[in-house]
């Protein structure tokens, strides 16, 4: 997975085309949703060399961890939300309601997440996507929708912005409980 940081700043990076979940709705460059997964596995590969005692590989995936840190947040964070990605696209900055996946899956694991996601940006982006992707739809009973822009239009630039998802309404409202 190392091959993915192509610029060997602790991210891994989306090349546009079908290479993650959301495979019509294409990411480029650092993302949101790959770059807080990434971010969240190394996280774990960490624990697991702790636990295994692999104090070299520990090492090794803890450099990463932290460089991949400083660069997610420089990139991604516009200090309200994790931008959708890096790139210049008409939709790399729309509010994603999977920014926090990674989030999510290191509280589900009890693995502590704070050095990795810190509180008051989940926070932040917790409130941005409640507001944004859930609220405005049947009093935000229908779920969260996966993409919308900051001026509050639907991400319409494929088929699966502007999708209301079950297990990433699940995920988010997890996520929502998790954090209190």
């Amino acid at each position: 997975s190392l091959r993915w940081d192509v610029d060997n700043d602790g991210v891994i990076e989306n090349g546009g085309f079908a290479d993650q979940t959301y495979d019509a709705w294409t990411m480029i460059g650092a993302s949101a949703y790959c770059g807080g997964m990434w971010l969240a596995a190394l996280r774990m590969f960490c624990e697991m060399a702790k636990i295994l005692g692999h104090k070299e590989d520990q090492k090794k995936f803890q450099a990463i961890l932290e460089k991949g840190k400083v660069s997610f947040e420089k990139k991604l964070w516009n200090g309200h939300y994790y931008n959708y990605d890096s790139s210049k696209s008409s939709h790399h900055n729309s509010i994603m309601s999977d920014q926090l996946a990674g989030h999510w899956f290191l509280k589900a694991s009890l693995i502590p997440d704070d050095e990795v996601f810190p509180k008051e940006k989940v926070e932040k982006a917790l409130d941005m996507i409640y507001r944004f992707n859930v609220l405005p739809f049947d009093g935000g009973r229908m779920g969260a929708i996966n993409g919308m822009k900051p001026n509050g239009a639907k991400d319409l630039t494929s088929p699966q912005s502007e999708e209301f998802w079950t297990g990433v309404t699940y995920g988010l409202a997890a996520d929502m409980i998790q954090e209190g």
